[in-house]
């Protein structure tokens, strides 16, 4: 598949990007991640009077990544953010063809000293997490369930996991399903330091009332000492059901 640079810079960098209509008859969608490859979790949140900072960047990143290198997977829009101050626009996942590949375009004179500095001129924020598949896996999204998605940053990983499982029968009983709860193996930000998430989570909820329902319940207020206690830092967001530019903007 041969990505055009226009097509992503359609997708990710204009601010209105929308919920996706769910009027018409209700959707399943699939994303596959083949064996080997590398998956990107990009977040965005323009800057005004970036747009043309965000093509070149864009333009040079997949002139450098050499045909079926990289391939778009779907993008999201952020409905919401449910915790921390981090506020993106958009979320886009891409599978690269394997992390050499990735490094082959990061690691570039050309991605360094030109690409690289065009991107604090053209968002806010841009930040992407690089997780790597050693088996071929895919995930299912329905349009009539809820989708939230989370950076997690650990101080204390004893604390987190006792809210973790602690909290794991409250969710069975409300119908969530944590579709991925994978660590990072690389990961930059413009905004939210050096420092790699220790977890990146994708949760479906039965309802989109179902996350605040979570939190606020009695069953979870025992953990939140717990979760409190082992959390430096959280990123937690309501993402709009996966869609192909088309869907978006049609």
């Amino acid at each position: 598949m041969n990505i055009k640079a226009s097509y992503l810079i359609t997708l990710l960098l204009t601010t209105c990007l929308s919920t996706v209509s769910l009027i018409a008859n209700a959707k399943k969608v699939t994303i596959e991640i083949n064996k080997d490859e590398r998956l990107t979790v990009v977040f965005v949140q323009d800057k005004n009077n970036g747009a043309t900072a965000q093509q070149q960047y864009l333009e040079g990143v997949f002139s450098l990544a050499q045909k079926n290198d990289i391939r778009e997977l779907k993008a999201f829009s952020v409905l919401r953010t449910l915790a921390g101050t981090s506020k993106p626009a958009a979320m886009a996942f891409y599978a690269w063809k394997n992390a050499d590949a990735s490094h082959k375009v990061r690691n570039s004179k050309k991605y360094k000293t030109e690409l690289a500095p065009l991107k604090a001129l053209g968002w806010n924020e841009l930040s992407a997490a690089d997780v790597d598949f050693s088996v071929q896996t895919h995930y299912k999204f329905d349009s009539n369930k809820t989708y939230t998605f989370a950076e997690v940053w650990l101080k204390d990983s004893a604390a987190y996991d006792k809210y973790y499982r602690g909290t794991a029968a409250l969710r069975e009983k409300m119908g969530a399903k944590i579709l991925f709860k994978l660590s990072p193996n690389e990961y930059n930000s413009l905004t939210k330091g050096p420092y790699s998430p220790d977890f990146i989570i994708l949760i479906e909820w039965p309802n989109k009332q179902a996350p605040e329902q979570y939190v606020q319940s009695v069953d979870f207020k025992p953990y939140q000492p717990f979760i409190d206690a082992g959390l430096a830092k959280l990123g937690w967001y309501e993402i709009g059901f996966p869609a192909s530019n088309a869907e978006i903007y049609n």
